[in-house]
């Protein structure tokens, strides 16, 4: 509720803020920190996206950066071991007014992370961005953004070239097919399924029945394992009622899920953080997209498969990560069963 509340707000007060952050920035001047700052608001995948970018260009996101972040996407920061702070607590970045000497904002869209920036700059301080940021004024170089068809981890690599590299670091070669090889070996016949969408936008609500449809041919008869967040096991728990001879729910901390997804043979899940967690470790996934753009978060796994209705000329509808309200009944969430059924 506090998100959404900072985002209806955003056209008209990130202006006023930033110019509240420059002139509060102005008494905590001091000898700016050697590392450049990412200031990443929003959910996990972005953050698991700006990782994978890294990687691909050679850049070490453990050792040559700090990291702003939500608390949403505290669970990898840990799991990376990133060096990071939360934007969720004002306290915490008067406390670092004025330390940075570069800032990278990735976020696309809302202009307060901008402001953000300004607050935590010094006097020489430059800021990157990307030229689709309301606020993109603010920033001393502003990349080229495509909110459509892009996949979101090249245009952080464009990000990452225009602002941290510069030109002073080894790059690297990027693959042009932008797909991902295993990181570490799998297990055969190992089938994770992870739950997500519950507390999201609607389209991706699935239900229970829907769930269990989408499984059952899927897995091919075969042992499944059942992961999600702490706030979706009772749902979990009751799927894997539904086949208890075959569907286990594995009750595990975020690492734990991280271990499972890494060594599966196959995962599926519906668009959503674990698709882009599964993107990292390669893992071939079959990723579910009802309202979002497929172009900019498909599966990277050498494997992948991704599956959305083509018929519906209202799909995708979501735009900058923001899903509007939907006239015909979120159809795209319907006959995903089909889908999968004829996938396999």
């Amino acid at each position: 509720m506090k998100l959404d509340f900072l985002k209806s707000l955003d056209r008209i007060a990130y202006l006023p803020v930033a110019l509240c952050s420059f002139i509060l920035r102005l008494p905590f001047q001091k000898a700016p920190k050697s590392l450049p700052l990412v200031v990443r608001p929003g959910g996990m995948g972005d953050l698991v996206c700006f990782t994978i970018a890294c990687e691909e260009m050679g850049i070490d996101y453990q050792k040559d950066f700090e990291f702003l972040i939500e608390t949403r996407a505290k669970p990898w920061a840990d799991h990376l071991g990133l060096t990071y702070h939360l934007v969720d607590d004002f306290r915490n970045l008067l406390k670092l007014a004025g330390k940075y000497h570069k800032i990278v904002v990735t976020e696309q869209f809302f202009g307060l992370a901008a402001s953000i920036a300004i607050l935590l700059g010094s006097s020489r301080c430059k800021i990157f961005g990307f030229s689709t940021n309301r606020a993109a004024q603010f920033f001393d170089k502003k990349t080229s953004y495509d909110p459509l068809s892009t996949h979101e981890v090249n245009s952080f690599k464009n990000l990452i070239g225009d602002s941290i590299a510069e030109g002073t670091k080894n790059l690297g070669d990027s693959r042009p097919d932008g797909m991902r090889p295993r990181k570490q070996a799998h297990e055969p016949h190992r089938l994770v399924v992870g739950i997500a969408g519950l507390q999201g936008a609607p389209s991706r609500q699935i239900s229970l029945e829907q769930w269990a449809k989408l499984i059952a041919p899927w897995a091919g008869g075969g042992a499944v394992r059942i992961v999600a967040a702490p706030v979706d096991w009772d749902f979990a728990r009751k799927l894997a009622e539904c086949q208890s001879s075959l569907w286990t729910f594995e009750a595990k901390n975020f690492r734990g899920v991280c271990d499972l997804i890494s060594k599966a043979d196959r995962f599926l899940t519906i668009d959503g953080g674990l698709v882009h967690v599964a993107s990292f470790y390669g893992v071939p996934t079959t990723a579910l997209f009802t309202s979002s753009r497929d172009l900019k978060w498909s599966p990277l796994g050498f494997g992948s498969k991704l599956l959305r209705h083509r018929h519906l000329s209202c799909q995708p509808c979501s735009l900058f990560g923001q899903v509007p309200p939907c006239n015909v009944g979120w159809q795209c969430r319907e006959g995903l069963d089909k889908m999968i059924q004829e996938a396999t």
